[in-house]
């Protein structure tokens, strides 16, 4: 069954990883696109507005050119043909997974994982109730070249007959919770909320409907025991992402298609979770583990029975999906498509920069709609440089860098003193990419009546990098950006909870 959903992940990231490159439209084809989107004749608009999707990225400066037509036609579509193909490029790029590769003859488990590790840049540890035992376990695995990470999970996980445990601080239903203390000869999670944990799979269970799309792996989940949800027939989807990525929730999920056994279509029904949360604390047989987002997951129960209705509220990390059948309530999905969409945040990234300053002369940034950005640069009284900057952006959704974060693809330097050369994540740079070194002059900042969107108003002292007299060419906001993002898969044979 793993092999059969591995080869499913595969497929589901094609489109991201490692499908054959698309033959490059012409500029004149794309041009003659862009101007059908504005014909007499409605089916010629929408063969063109569906051609134009699909070329994507390639279309995108010919498309913004669109969007100043005369035609108001041509704009509107043109609009909305730019916002799904940037969306789309947006969510490729947050999901990219990283590649990893696995070629492990007669090795120790642990030695495996020690390699994952490496590659994926977090820690890959046994966990369970005998990780020793496990840790000595000699297996072979191949990946047969650069795969998506989770890929090669599963691979590990098929190899070993392992699954996986804990997940970024987030624990699977029914998971023995990680140790560390007394692992002898056994690699340990050095920071749990930023590590995977695999244990050895009870081999009279099934091993779990699983997908990989990028840099997420969904899995169907058993429910905690004794956990209910009415009369219709249950599943529970968790989301693993990559420890990397910082997910923040889960929106929603989509369902396009769920049948059973014999091809018949079943409704569903997204089941949000409940506003009240789960009290911490155990009972005899229960034990409750209080999750990195403050949330409760039951993860044992030795005494069936005593669990009170309603316990279980589903994590950050978790999606609850109801199945109606007009006969009888169903105990198996054959195939499942869906989509799951949560919120995620960015690496550090530029979230508005404002290009070609000239002096005396305001300049507006561009990035996402959640963030304005104004400067100007001009000399003082005195000959000294300044920029006044004006930022509102939401407070929830972006977070201006600090001076000590790294900035990728960005050179500092030692001339200017330690740090990024940042102040509230404002970047100024000349046209070579040479920062200057800024002092805060003067500055304010304001909440709005909601708590939500802040203004911050600030006067900067520029200084030039030593032998460096270029003037300012750019300004750069940097932080991080939650940012939605969409999670394609389709789960075979996926167990459902039938309540009673």
């Amino acid at each position: 069954m793993l092999r059969l959903v591995s080869i499913l992940g595969f497929s589901a990231f094609a489109a991201l990883a490692i499908a054959e490159p698309m033959p490059q439209p012409k500029t004149a084809e794309i041009q003659q696109l862009i101007e059908k989107l504005g014909s007499e004749d409605f089916s010629e608009r929408e063969d063109a507005t569906s051609k134009l999707e699909q070329i994507g990225a390639p279309a995108i400066d010919a498309l913004r050119k669109a969007c100043t037509a005369e035609n108001p036609e041509t704009v509107r579509r043109a609009r909305e043909v730019l916002r799904k193909v940037e969306q789309k490029l947006a969510n490729e790029k947050t999901l990219t997974p990283t590649l990893v590769e696995l070629d492990e003859r007669d090795t120790p488990l642990d030695s495996v994982l020690a390699v994952l590790s490496k590659q994926g840049a977090c820690d890959v540890v046994l966990g369970g109730l005998k990780p020793e035992e496990l840790a000595k376990l000699k297996v072979t695995v191949s990946t047969s070249g650069k795969v998506p990470f989770w890929n090669a999970v599963l691979k590990v996980c098929e190899a070993a007959d392992l699954q996986v445990a804990v997940v970024g601080g987030f624990m699977a239903p029914g998971a023995t919770p990680y140790m560390k203390s007394s692992r002898a000869n056994v690699r340990f999670a050095r920071v749990l909320n930023k590590a995977i944990v695999l244990e050895a799979r009870d081999p009279k269970t099934p091993r779990r409907p699983a997908a990989v799309y990028g840099a997420v792996l969904v899995e169907s989940l058993p429910f905690p025991k004794n956990t209910s949800f009415g009369a219709s027939s249950t599943a529970l989807l968790q989301a693993w992402p990559e420890p990397r990525l910082q997910w923040e929730t889960t929106t929603t999920v989509k369902v396009a298609k769920a049948t059973d056994a014999k091809g018949t279509r079943l409704a569903t029904e997204y089941l949000p979770p409940k506003s009240s949360d789960p009290q911490p604390g155990s009972k005899e047989g229960i034990t409750l583990i209080r999750n990195a987002n403050g949330t409760v997951t039951i993860v044992r129960d030795l005494s069936p029975g005593i669990q009170p209705a309603g316990l279980f509220t589903p994590n950050t990390h978790q999606a609850v999906v109801q199945f109606k059948h007009a006969d009888k309530p169903s105990e198996m999905v054959n195939q499942l498509d869906l989509s799951f969409y949560a919120t995620v945040q960015t690496g550090i990234e530029p979230i508005s920069r404002a290009w070609g300053l000239l002096e005396n002369q305001n300049s507006t940034g561009v990035g996402g709609t959640d963030v304005e950005m104004t400067a100007r640069h001009e000399k003082d009284s005195n000959g000294t440089l300044v920029a006044n900057v004006t930022l509102s952006y939401n407070s929830k959704s972006v977070h201006p860098v600090g001076v000590f974060d790294e900035l990728p693809g960005v050179k500092g330097t030692a001339n200017l003193g330690s740090g990024n050369h940042t102040v509230h994540g404002i970047l100024v740079t000349d046209k070579d990419g040479k920062p200057f070194g800024l002092g805060l002059r003067s500055g304010s900042n304001q909440l709005d009546q909601n708590g939500r969107r802040i203004t911050v108003k600030m006067t900067l002292e520029l200084v030039h990098d030593q032998n460096a007299n270029n003037p300012p060419a750019a300004i750069t906001l940097w932080g991080t950006h939650a940012r939605q993002v969409e999670i394609p898969i389709t789960l075979k044979d996926v167990p459902l909870t039938v309540g009673k």
